[in-house]
């Protein structure tokens, strides 16, 4: 299993880690979510990192970098792949990461399984700062 950033032309592994659909979206949201991964692999959006074993993607979040902080989405990983550390060592090299940038807050944004993704930010030392009307969780770390 390689950690490592990934890129547009990574986008099959994108489609083969959404095939099994591990969020349980329907149909329409799926394609949007890969048009959305193609889009911003491709202007550079957000800068996406994970975990390829062979050639599957195992787990992934993605980033972007404003002055002083950075905001995170994720990490995704796939159901039987979860509860091993991967999530929380995708976060860490992320949070590593904008520490060598000299950020130094990384937002966290959740917007699926909101209790999930409360407990496990809170326990590698996120706090919730406010829940948007449309239901997303943003999660502050000072760095």
């Amino acid at each position: 299993m390689i950690y490592r950033k990934l890129y547009e032309e990574d986008l099959d592994l994108f489609k083969e880690f959404y095939q099994d659909n591990p969020f349980d979206e329907d149909e329409i949201d799926l394609k949007d979510r890969i048009e959305q991964i193609e889009e911003e692999l491709m202007i550079n959006k957000f800068k996406y990192f994970g975990y390829v074993e062979d050639t599957k993607l195992i787990g992934y979040a993605k980033f972007k970098v404003d002055v002083k902080e950075a905001h995170l989405i994720g990490p995704f990983v796939l159901p039987t792949y979860r509860r091993k550390g991967l999530g929380k060592d995708i976060i860490r090299r992320i949070e590593t990461h904008c520490i060598h940038q000299k950020l130094d807050t990384l937002n966290a944004y959740s917007f699926l399984d909101e209790k999930l993704a409360e407990d496990f930010l809170t326990t590698i030392g996120y706090r919730l700062e406010s829940v948007s009307e449309l239901g997303v969780n943003v999660f502050i770390k000072k760095l």
